[in-house]
């Protein structure tokens, strides 16, 4: 198997894996993954193979830091967003 198709398809689990699950879980599956397939891909592949795929590495760790920092930020919203309507029902806040 192409060993760039393959670093490609975990790019796309890994953006899926992250956009699904909850950030704590997320973020513990794809370092586990990662992990996992360190070794297989470092021992198997020639020296040609990883610098062919290093740009592709570098793309996936700026997607997953995307997809993380946009989680957060709308988790952060979400908690803004329920501060404020708690806050609405029991009459703190006056417009």
């Amino acid at each position: 198997m192409d060993p760039v198709f393959s670093a490609s398809l975990s790019l796309a689990y890994y953006a899926i894996i992250l956009w699904v699950l909850p950030l704590y879980l997320g973020i513990g599956v794809v370092a586990i993954i990662c992990v996992v397939a360190i070794y297989p891909i470092s021992v198997g592949l020639s020296f040609s193979a990883l610098s062919a795929l290093l740009p592709l590495f570098m793309v996936t760790l700026l997607v997953v830091a995307i997809i993380i920092c946009c989680k957060a930020k709308m988790g952060g919203y979400m908690v803004q967003n329920f501060y404020l309507k708690i806050n609405i029902r029991l009459g703190h806040l006056k417009n």
